[in-house]
């Protein structure tokens, strides 16, 4: 583990996949992060477009984790907005 003096803030924004048994566990220890770190983690268990232009505004680093999506439309908006 390694310390940043806090100057490191997570946002994960999406939806998910409910009937996915992994998403359960997945939001309860975002959940879980949020409400240690309410500064510095943010879970926005939902989707809108004005939510995704305000985070992709505030992004230094994009990660785009997917099995079946490699190079979708959020990696794109990273790129074009300088992130990848």
């Amino acid at each position: 583990m390694f310390e940043t003096a806090g100057g490191i803030q997570f946002v994960y924004l999406g939806k998910g996949n409910q009937k996915d048994p992994y998403y359960w566990e997945a939001k309860a220890e975002l959940e879980g992060l949020q409400s240690r770190w309410p500064q510095n983690v943010r879970y926005i268990g939902k989707y809108s477009t004005e939510e995704q232009i305000a985070v992709f505004n505030a992004l230094d680093i994009f990660t785009y984790p997917s099995e079946f999506e490699p190079f979708g439309t959020k990696p794109i908006v990273a790129l074009i907005n300088g992130m990848l």
